[in-house]
């Protein structure tokens, strides 16, 4: 009985385990999107910033200050589509490891139902033998004693 209700728990387990599975990687392709699209619309800063740059440097010489602002402009841009890069890979490993461990999971269903059910089969053995037991004693007791008679 309590094989089943671990078997049931971890039943529950895994479904919980798929669900916020399903749910981490619903948000991390939630996530991915939204940070693709910031990168897009960095990338395209980045270039209009590029483009604004190039032309400062054409002004004179009394806009050289405008310059040194885009320029710092730039790599906060820079940083942040980076910052954006390293929030991706830390998604995709955190998925990595959240496939892992659904995998985890499985194997230990897996192993439990094997052992559940060779000790099902066991129990079936151990009826069947005690059954077979019962039924050559009910033979024994209903055969006639043998009769000695004493001279």
């Amino acid at each position: 009985m309590s094989f089943l209700d671990a078997e049931r728990g971890l039943n529950e387990e895994i479904r919980k385990v798929q669900q916020n599975r399903a749910d981490l990687e619903d948000s991390m392709m939630e996530i991915l999107r939204n940070l693709e699209k910031r990168q897009i619309e960095l990338e395209r800063a980045h270039q209009d910033l590029e483009r604004l740059l190039a032309e400062q440097r054409n002004n004179t010489t009394s806009l050289r200050g405008d310059v040194q602002n885009l320029t710092q402009q730039q790599q906060e841009t820079e940083a942040e589509i980076q910052r954006c890069r390293n929030e991706i890979q830390r998604i995709e490993a955190a998925c990595k490891v959240c496939i892992q461990e659904t995998g985890l999971c499985e194997q230990r269903r897996s192993h439990l139902s094997s052992e559940y059910d060779m000790l099902m089969r066991k129990e079936r053995l151990r009826i069947e033998y005690m059954e077979q037991t019962q039924a050559l004693n009910k033979q024994a007791v209903k055969l006639p004693l043998p009769h000695f008679s004493v001279h």
